[in-house]
């Protein structure tokens, strides 16, 4: 599974413990600046195709001040959203999409998350050497799609034609594709030579670059996972 990948190969600390509600279950991992949240199972209806084994495909973001401030600002973006309760979630058909949840939560640091934080500093970022998620690549259908996330994301750095930095987060970068949905993500790492010399003793590793590296994606269960320095 993903959790396993994630949690106990690449060894990334649990911001908390495996929880059930009802068939899915939830768990998430530490990776420098983000948490990233396995779940799972999900039915297969919904989606615009099933033939996946695992993909990213929910984007939370933390709000900047509170849930009314944050329906405020969407309101005058003309950003249609669902009412704040736990977390506030997109509900504009110019921005979701079938194969991706856009929302936004409340970013509260609680123990779990502060002893993840701190174990991953004591490892390095686990025998990977993960210092953060550098990129998050998603996937865009149309220039009405691209104006509404360039409108979600003020006043974040734009970076690029079509990249933001996100606070202290990653780099959001837009590729034009025929599916609304984040296509990968990338880690950046302390030594990449470093991180190839696991990744084949574990029999992961995959494509090859001059300055990048990508988890071999049967193993990683079809999701592109890049690492860089």
């Amino acid at each position: 599974t993903m959790h396993t990948l994630l949690a106990d190969t690449l060894e990334l600390p649990r911001t908390y413990e495996p929880v059930q509600y009802g068939e899915r279950k939830y768990v998430a991992v530490w990776a420098g600046n983000i948490a990233l949240e396995p779940c799972g199972p999900y039915p297969p209806e919904g989606y615009l195709s099933t033939d996946f084994e695992a993909m990213f495909y929910g984007l939370t973001f933390a709000a900047w001040e509170s849930a009314e401030a944050s329906a405020r600002a969407l309101d005058r973006r003309g950003i249609g959203h669902a009412e704040p309760t736990d977390t506030l979630r997109i509900e504009d058909d110019d921005l979701k999409a079938p194969n991706v949840y856009v929302g936004i939560g409340w970013g509260v640091e609680d123990d779990g998350l502060r002893a993840a934080r701190a174990a991953f500093e004591a490892s390095g970022g686990g025998p990977l050497g993960v210092v953060r998620v550098d990129e998050i690549r998603i996937g865009y259908s149309d220039e009405v799609n691209l104006r509404k996330w360039a409108a979600f994301l003020q006043p974040h750095e734009r970076v690029g034609a079509r990249a933001y930095r996100v606070a202290e987060g990653p780099v959001l970068r837009f590729k034009e594709h025929d599916v609304k949905q984040v296509l990968g993500i990338t880690l950046k790492v302390r030594s990449l030579e470093t991180a190839v010399l696991f990744l084949r003793e574990e029999g992961l590793l995959g494509e090859q670059a001059a300055d990048s590296v990508t988890l071999d994606r049967a193993r990683a269960h079809g999701i592109r996972i890049q690492l860089r320095e």
